[in-house]
């Protein structure tokens, strides 16, 4: 391998490991990516040529933010060149290990905030620039102010609060609480009735504890809950919010951003233009409320809805219902009785009234036996 310097000189360097940000067709500037592939390019220049990725997951979002990418770790190798304003590499040979959820993403942020040295004296409360702080008692603080500082905190009934540049704050103890105010920062909560909160561009909020909440308010923003009872919110444009437990939430408000859960009797809310809104579970809906929207629903007994014009309504689980807003569509799963399958059934909503002969406008519709779409409350 080759490693290239900011002179554009090379020298030998091992492989560099590192996370790849997609569409949602897993292209990268129109060129077709598969996960256990291996590629090569005969140039390399930064933002020119070769393949890119970065070795800091966070920096990812800059390029490729949560609601509408996919992602996945890389190696690096060949002839390679870095950028000077983040961690940006470019390469002549890229090989795509594995794709990534979004939660496991954000877990990936925060470990590698974490990975980095620091020296003893920057321990237990720092406010300078690259500081860390770390509490492990029961009933304890952290707190880092400092640019690229992280705060952690293990013990029950906890807080870690970082609030500088390229932070990460982390509380694993029951009723904890981690937030993080500061540009390109990270907050996570593992314990049960937990809080992760993040408010500024480009950050990301994870909980994985029951009855825990994360949320995420900055810019191309990423929240995720895993726990029962548990809620993720987002309201940061090209945002996305996930809950993955029963009974939970997840909403988005900004324009291209994504809202998923996939437990039972869950709700998903976006109320973004070109936004999406999806739930799994059974008893769940799923809310899409901007233009040329999508609300999607596959648990049984579970409603979509995508009230924004030119908007998609899907529900694929059984007995569901649809509505969506006008010039849109609604697809419903049915039962065929004589043939012994399900079927979709798809139809089009029209200018609002029906007086068109195509569907009403934010009207809930079902299919009845023989597969017609009837209004319905």
């Amino acid at each position: 391998m080759v490693l290239r310097d900011k002179n554009g000189r090379f020298k030998k360097a091992t492989a560099v490991e590192g996370f790849k940000g997609f569409d949602k067709n897993m292209q990268c500037r129109g060129f077709q990516f598969e996960v256990g592939n291996s590629y090569h390019t005969d140039k390399v220049k930064v933002c020119e040529s070769g393949f890119h990725f970065c070795e800091n997951p966070i920096d990812v979002f800059n390029y490729y933010p949560p609601g509408e990418s996919v992602y996945a770790e890389v190696d690096g190798s060949g002839e390679i060149a870095k950028h000077d304003q983040d961690s940006k590499v470019a390469c002549t040979d890229i090989k795509i290990k594995a794709s990534i959820s979004l939660t496991d993403f954000i877990t990936a942020c925060i470990k590698f905030m974490f990975s980095r040295e620091y020296d003893e004296t920057d321990l237990k409360h720092s406010d300078g620039d690259n500081s860390s702080s770390s509490s492990t008692g029961d009933n304890s603080s952290s707190s880092s102010t400092g640019y690229r500082s992280s705060s952690s905190s293990t013990g029950d009934y906890s807080a870690a609060s970082s609030t500088g540049d390229y932070s990460v704050a982390s509380s694993t103890g029951d009723s904890s609480a981690a937030a993080t105010t500061g540009y390109y920062s990270a907050a996570s909560t593992t314990g049960d009735s937990s809080a992760a909160a993040t408010t500024d561009y480009r950050s990301a909020a994870s909980s994985t504890g029951y009855r825990s909440a994360a949320s995420s308010t900055g810019y191309r923003s990423a929240s995720s809950s895993t726990g029962n009872y548990s809620a993720a919110a987002t309201t940061g444009d090209r945002s996305a919010s996930s809950s993955t437990g029963d009974n939970s939430a997840a909403s988005s408000t900004g324009d291209n951003s994504a809202a998923a859960t996939t437990g039972d009797y869950s709700s998903s809310s976006s109320t973004g233009n070109y936004s999406a809104a999806a739930t799994t579970g059974y008893y769940s809906a799923a809310s899409s409320t901007g233009d040329y929207s999508v609300a999607s629903s596959t648990g049984n007994y579970s409603a979509s809805s995508a009230t924004g014009d030119s908007s998609a309504a899907i529900c694929t689980g059984g007995h569901g219902k649809s509505m969506a807003g006008k010039y849109g569509c609604i697809a419903l799963l049915w039962w065929n009785e004589d043939g012994r399958r399900y079927e979709m059934r798809c139809a089009e909503t029209g200018c609002g009234d029906g007086s068109d002969g195509k569907l009403k406008a934010e009207v809930w519709y079902r299919l009845n036996a023989d597969g017609k779409f009837v209004e319905t409350e």
